[in-house]
């Protein structure tokens, strides 16, 4: 008999398990996205307290 309710695994890949070249891919869009949330909060807190 079979159990309908188990919890199915998924097993997901370290970064370190990715070869060299998928490793830059992915450290080049992070960056790309850490970038962009910085000048999102920039424009944000320049909208809140405007300079005189």
């Amino acid at each position: 008999m079979f159990n309908l309710f188990k919890k199915k695994t998924v097993k997901t890949k370290s970064f370190f398990e990715y070869p060299a070249e998928e490793k830059k891919k992915i450290i080049k869009k992070a960056a790309q996205k850490a970038n962009k949330m910085q000048e999102d909060l920039v424009k944000k807190y320049n909208r809140l307290y405007p300079a005189y």
